[in-house]
Parts: C-alpha cells; structure tokens; sequence
C-alpha cells in the first residue's frame, strides 16, 4: 500500500473522498466493523433559540437593575425599607446575574468560531489544547497569531472582558450627602426697632414728674441719655480688637451645612482724606515744658487749618457725640475726666482723627517735623446685606453696605425722656437710640489721644492702641538732618497693626459694618430672629443613581454580545450546523486509530515529534457511514511543501512505530470492484497540474504510468519464478533426505546382511 496525496484549499472543508488523508486514516480492523462516531453539532435553530433568548433575559436584568436603582434614586438611606447592605448585595447580584448570561450567550458563539476555524485550517495539538481551553488562557502558541484566528481570539477577550461588568456596573449607585434645599429658618437677626432701649443705651434717673401733688400713682420717672450700654460698649471691644464679625451658632435646622442672607438697615461709617494742609501742629506750655516741639513739615503749605495736633502727641481723634470733661462738674477732691455725651448737639454724628506717621526720637531735639494722616467720617443709615454660610462645622459672614441714606444725627432734644418710652416699643424711639448706641461705642472706642510721658507713648480714653496701632521701634537710627549726625537714638513709628488695610478711613468704615452686623452674634445675645429662606443641606445621605454610569456599562457590554452572537449564526451556517464544545463531542472528534500513536497517557506529556504533526477536520458522511473527526493532515500547496511533510511524516512514522509498534494503513475508499475483496490491493496515482500542461509532460507521464504496470508486473513475475525456484530446490532436498532414510534389501537373499569392512554375514 502507498499513501494517497491530494490538493485542497485550506479554508474548504473537506468532506469523505475529497481528501488525501483518506489514505493515511486509521485502518478497519479485519475482525470487525468501525464504530460510527457521534455528532459534534446539533439543531441550528435550538442554538440560535439559545444564545439570543440568554442576551434577552440578560437585557431583561439589565432592565430590572435601571428600574430598582431608579427606584432609590433620592431616597434617605437610614429611612428606607431596605437596608444599606441589602442594596449593595442586590445591585452587585444582578450585575453578576448580567455577566454571567452575557458570558454564555457568547461562549456559544465561541465554540462556533472555535470550530469554524478548526474545520477550515490545520491545526496541531497544541493549537487545539489552547482553542478548546478559551476563554482562559494560560498560553498562546506563536502559531495562532495569525489573521484566521483573530475573530476567535476577540471572543474570548470579549468574555474575558464582561467580567469586568460585575465591577463597573454597581458604581452607577453612590450614597452622597443630600441636595441642598430650600428652607425657612429662624435666624438672629439685627433689627434696631425691636431692641430694647436699655440694652443699647445706659439712660440716668433724674426725677419723676407728677401731674399734681395728691395724684402721685401716676408720676412718671424721667431720664436722660448717658452714654453707650455696657453690652454695646464690650461688643465694640470685641470687633475693633479681632477686626472681624463675631461669630454665632448655626440654626437649629441647618442640618451639615446652610446658607442664607439677612437684609437690615443701621448705621454705617463713610470717611474722607483730610488734605495735610487743613492739619496744623500747635505747641502748648506743656509741650515747651518738656521740649516736646514739633510742628508741621515745612514742605506744605497749611492753610486755614481745621484739625489740630498738639506737639506732645501723635494721635488726636474728636467726635461730635461726646467729649472729655471734668466730674463733677467744678472740680474737686474726687472730680475726674470723664466722656460726656453730646448727642443732642446741632451737627451730625462724626468721628475725626489726624495722627502722625513719620518716625520720631525721644526726646524731641530740638524739634520733630510731623508727616501728618487724617480722617473726617460721618455716620449714615445705611441697608446691608449679610451672607452667612454654615460649611464643615466653619461659619463664613461677608457683610456689606448696600446703599447709604441720610447722615445720623443730631437727636432732636425735647427734655427727658419718659419712663413710658424707655420700657417700651415704640419702633422710632427704639431704633434711633440704638443707632446712637452703635455710633456712641464706635467713637468712644478711637476718641482720646496718644502723647509721649516719660518718654513712652501713653494712650489716654482712646483704645486704638495695640488694637488698631502699634509702635515700630527702629534701633538702628534715622539720619539727623538737624543736627548732622548720621543716626539718632531711639527712633518710632507709629503705624496699623492691620496688614489688611492700608488706611485707617476703610478700616473704620469695616469695622462699623463689622459692629452692626455682630448684633447678631452669641456675643450681643439680643434674642431677636426672624424666618429667613435659607438653602441647607440635610443632615442625612441619599440614594444617588447615575444612569449614564449603568447604562454605559451595560450598553457597550449588550452591544459586544449582540455583535458576537451574530457572528456566531454565521459561523453555524459555515459549519452546517450548531457545533458542541463537550467533552463528548470532541472525545469523538478524535476517535482515529492513526492519531493513537500521537496521544500517549493522560498523565503523560505529547512526544516531540507529535507536537509538530498538523491535524484536519474532515466533515464525514452520514450516508456513506463515514463519521466527522481529526486526522493526520497532509495537503500541500505547492511542491516544496509535499516534499516537507512527505520527510517529516516518514520521520515520524519510524520514530513512533519504534515506541507504539507497527501501524497498519489502508485505503477506506477502494474501487466499486474491489469493495468486496480483502485479497485485492490497489495504487492510487496523484496528478499535479504539471503533469498535464504541458502535451510532451503529459505523454510522458502516461507512458510513466503505463511503465509502471508492466515494471510492476514483472517483478511480480520474479517474484513468482524466484519462489518457485526456491520451492523445486527445497523438494530436492527434501528427497534426498528421505532416499537416505530408505532401507536396503540384500544381494543374496533374505538373511544375509553386509558389515562395515564389506563382508555378508548369513543367517
């Protein structure tokens, strides 16, 4: 017998008869008849049925996942039915419910593929190891990284890739802090008409007025205004000594954060430049008394001055609602200075200041030129606006001056005031000496002056230093222009503690907004509050659900398994039919008796040689009993590659039968006439193209052919008379051996018998 070759296409399934691997197949016993393999595939439709009706129910999770995260969405955490935990648990099962449907609808397209590839290519052993192993990769033969095998590849990377749904997915549900909202909160609020006169003013008894002697229950106490409550005046302290708005607890609703806005009107402080040529420096007895002699820089030009500093200070701040005078009045033992009210004087509320910035020495030697700063402000009604924001446990207030009215002052005196008025409600009364009270503690706080005794500054009823103020003392000296000298000793400046600010006018302006807007403060505690729409945020988590993000996921996921599946009904219809991936059906994909000598034990490893050897998938024959399986491949493209495989395969054959045995060949498909005779061999010539292109080629092989008929006849001849030479001889010898076994009869009659020398011995 001789193997039988045959050209084929590697991409056109080969069915029973088409194929030179018929002559190489495993070879029917002569004891008994082949076992008929099972079929790999099974009913197209049923598959199709299978593999959309699993991306449908899929769809149909993904469908039940949109509706019962929409269902939370905006829902409070700790108030819903379900808990925490339970959500979590159920949003990660039906992803995984998604992944895994997803997963085996394309795992059936796979195993299509799989075989698509396998039906139309040749493959070894290791091809197959991995093709049948997806989607798990544990390696990646060089030999599969071609454009064949592509499609299959991308199917298993696109189930290895839907793991990743079971992770993405369940992010779509978040738990945030809920949306902020609106809200009516009770919040403080300054409001200057509900502020009790005695709160915001300290008023002196100074007698009761009856309408007649015998009628003394109704006599009415009488007083007159003193100055700024002591609350007031501690509250201005507060503010001008931080430079800020004193803070207040948030309101009871304000939940993790809250912001609102508060409108109110009060009094607001709006100052101007005074030019230094309207500033003068005098000198007193006092100042020439301790050499303390300064006057104005001989660079300006003073003219018609209105604000005055005397020598011996550096600060000098005046006001129209009050000024120093002696208690009691006419002197004393006990008299002392005091500020006294002049809040029913004819001019408006106002508050100057003029102080010297240059650097001075101590003592005056003989005489310091002031660079002199001043500042005229007025208090206005004012309408402010004030923004206030509960964040992280920090409150931010940002309060400014909307619009300013008319100025403040003077207060029309009509004699004292009646008991009636201070204790009561009257909206005008009220607001007007709380304004005043506001106003009153502003100025007494910068009102005073600051001198130089003992050669140190020394503040006298004004507070503003080291809260507004502060001395730089410049050790190494200033020039002495005066005397000639480089430097003089114990040189200062004064300047604003503030860094903020680089004059004294905003910060006064800042300071009176900062003042009104902290009556609202834990610090003036006035008890006043008023519903305020405010924006808060709740003090709870919700449910928040982003569609996009499941939907995202879950799209790209649907999508890639739809488009898989639909390569999958066409890699049915190449195949012919659904193809299986079980256990069974690939056992009987490989039941050949000429692959037997390639696989060796289960716990073994593939011999060298086998790991080479390229299979073929032949599609079989249902009619002609023929089943479906692998076999040996040995279709060539071109003639090189015949020569190849023809030494690869004998190499192989010798290396194997020494370890398996002898492997016995046949033809499976033998001619009608020979079908039923086991005694009648047969030869089986392959043509390639260039046998018969060309006329003379093709004479030639004919006559090849017709050669080798009668070549082989006579050597079958030979064959014959050899045997037969080697029969007539072996006969001969045969003979002779029994003529010698023959036994001899006497010469001279019966009895007498011959010995060895040649003598007849009788009986």
């Amino acid at each position: 017998m001789v193997m039988i070759y045959q050209r084929t296409s590697a991409r056109d399934l080969e069915k029973p008869g088409d194929s030179p691997n018929e002559s190489i197949a495993a070879s029917r016993s002569s004891f008994g008849k082949p076992s008929p393999r099972r079929r790999t595939s099974t009913s197209p439709w049923k598959t199709h049925a299978f593999m959309f009706g699993v991306l449908f129910i899929a769809t149909a999770v993904c469908v039940a996942h949109h509706v019962f995260l929409s269902a939370l969405n905006r829902r409070n955490v700790e108030e819903f039915t379900i808990s925490q935990t339970w959500v979590r648990d159920i949003g990660n099962a039906l992803a995984g419910l998604t992944q895994f449907l997803l997963q085996i609808s394309v795992g059936v397209a796979l195993t299509q593929s799989i075989w698509l590839y396998i039906r139309g290519n040749r493959v070894t052993l290791n091809n197959l190891d991995v093709l049948f192993s997806l989607p798990s990769i544990s390696s990646m033969p060089s030999s599969l990284f071609k454009s064949d095998v592509l499609y299959v590849l991308i199917l298993a990377g696109v189930i290895q890739t839907l793991s990743l749904v079971s992770v993405f997915a369940p992010n779509a549900l978040s738990v945030v802090p809920a949306s902020p909202t609106g809200f009516n909160l009770s919040v403080p609020v300054p409001l200057l008409d509900r502020i009790p006169a005695a709160t915001s003013t300290y008023f002196l008894f100074v007698d009761f007025i009856c309408p007649s002697v015998d009628e003394t229950d109704e006599c009415s106490a009488q007083y007159a205004y003193l100055s700024p409550s002591s609350g007031f005046q501690r509250l201005a302290r507060a503010v001008l000594d931080s430079g800020s708005i004193l803070s207040w607890d948030p309101p009871a609703d304000c939940g993790r954060g809250c912001n609102y806005e508060v409108s109110y009107w009060g009094p607001a402080l709006r100052c101007a430049d005074v030019p230094q040529s309207s500033i003068d420096v005098f000198s007193s007895n006092y100042t020439e008394w301790i050499n303390f002699n300064a006057s104005v820089d001989p660079s300006v030009d003073v003219v018609d001055p209105s604000y005055f500093l005397e020598g011996a200070y550096v600060y000098n701040a005046t006001t129209s609602l009050g000024s120093t005078t002696i208690w009691p009045p006419g002197g004393g033992p006990n008299a002392a200075p005091i500020f006294a009210s002049t809040a029913y004087a004819d001019q408006p509320f106002t508050l100057d200041v003029v102080y010297a910035t240059n650097g001075f020495t101590i003592p005056y030697a003989p005489m310091v030129y002031y660079n002199m700063t001043g500042y005229s402000c007025v208090f206005h009604n004012a309408t402010y606006t004030t923004s206030v924001n509960y964040t992280n446990g920090s409150q931010t207030i940002a309060s400014r001056v909307v619009e300013y009215g008319a100025q403040l002052g003077p207060i029309t005196y009509t004699g004292d005031v009646n008991g009636s008025y201070l204790h009561g409600s009257d909206p005008e009364f009220l607001s007007t000496y709380a304004a005043l009270g506001i106003a009153s503690a502003i100025a007494k706080y910068v009102y005073g002056t600051i001198g130089i005794d003992n050669l140190v500054l020394t503040p006298s009823f004004t507070s503003v230093l080291s809260s507004i103020f502060t001395m730089h003392t410049n050790f190494t000296g200033i020039p002495d222009v005066l005397k000639g000298s480089s430097t003089r000793d114990n040189a200062f400046s004064l300047s604003l503690v503030s860094t903020y600010y680089n004059n004294l006018g905003s910060l006064l302006e800042d300071a009176c907004t900062n003042l009104t807007a902290s009556l609202m403060s834990d610090t003036a505690n006035l008890g006043l509050y008023a519903q305020i729409p405010a924006t808060v945020i709740p003090d709870n988590d919700v449910y928040a659900y982003q569609a996009s993000r499941l939907w995202l996921v879950y799209g790209l996921a649907l999508l890639s398994a739809f488009c898989a599946d639909l390569y999958g009904v066409f890699c049915i219809s190449k195949n012919g039919g659904a193809m299986q991936r079980t256990f069974s059906s690939i056992a009987a994909s490989v039941r050949s008796r000429n692959l037997d000598v390639l696989l060796n034990e289960p716990k073994g490893f593939l011999p060298d040689q086998a790991k080479t050897v390229k299979l073929r998938y032949l599609a079989g024959s249902h009619a002609a009993g023929k089943g479906a399986g692998f076999t040996l491949a040995h279709g060539f493209k071109d003639e090189d590659d015949e020569e190849m495989e023809m030494s690869e395969t004998i190499g192989l054959t010798s290396a194997l039968l020494e370890e398996f045995g002898l492997v016995n060949l046949a033809g499976r498909c033998a001619p009608l006439s020979l079908r039923d005779s086991d005694d009648i061999g047969y030869v089986t010539f392959v043509l390639f193209p260039r046998h018969f292109t060309n006329p003379l080629i093709a004479a030639e092989t004919i006559s090849h052919i017709t050669l080798f008929r009668n070549y082989l006849h006579y050597h079958i001849k030979c064959s014959k008379a050899y045997m037969y030479s080697r029969m007539r001889h072996r006969v001969a010898e045969f003979q002779k051996v029994l003529n010698r076994a023959k036994t001899e009869v006497a010469a001279g009659g019966a009895g007498e018998r011959k010995t060895v020398t040649g003598r007849t011995v009788g009986r």
